[in-house]
């Protein structure tokens, strides 16, 4: 029964992200904000970060980038500005709205995340892979999500 429940699963995440392609409001997102991005600073649209997901394995997380490079995030000092400072004037609309995330429907055709899930942690930060518990293992057990049970 359980392969069945997440072939289910699986099924209905695929379904769900090709039909929120479709949807007349992700389409001009997906054409308007990289447009924004570009127009008001330097480098791409697309961030792209490493996260461990199921079983372990690390896969690119994309995401609408939201902070400037890191040629523009220096003071005159050439000290690193403080992230609230390095966020743009798009990007604190994109995070307010939660525009940002969008592209993780990619993640979730490519088979890297479901819409529901745990988060998918950083690779570096705050322990490797093999420093978990056998509790938070656990998490590793099924695809990372878009959201989970900290947004509900």
């Amino acid at each position: 029964m359980r392969k069945l429940n997440l072939f289910l699963k699986r099924t209905i995440d695929i379904v769900g992200a090709s039909l929120a392609l479709l949807f007349m409001i992700v389409i001009p997102i997906l054409i308007i904000v990289p447009i924004a991005i570009r127009l008001t600073s330097k480098g791409p649209a697309i961030f792209t970060q490493e996260r461990t997901g199921k079983g372990g394995k690390t896969f690119k997380i994309y995401k609408f980038r939201t902070m400037r490079i890191p040629e523009e995030s220096l003071d005159e000092n050439g000290e690193m500005l403080p992230p609230e400072e390095r966020i743009t004037k798009v990007g604190k609309f994109l995070r307010k709205t939660s525009l940002d995330g969008v592209t993780q429907i990619f993640n979730i055709l490519n088979g890297t995340m479901s819409f529901v899930g745990p988060r998918p942690p950083l690779t570096y930060h705050p322990w490797l892979y093999e420093e978990y518990t056998e509790e938070q293992l656990q998490m590793f057990s099924v695809r990372p999500g878009i959201t989970g049970w900290a947004q509900v």
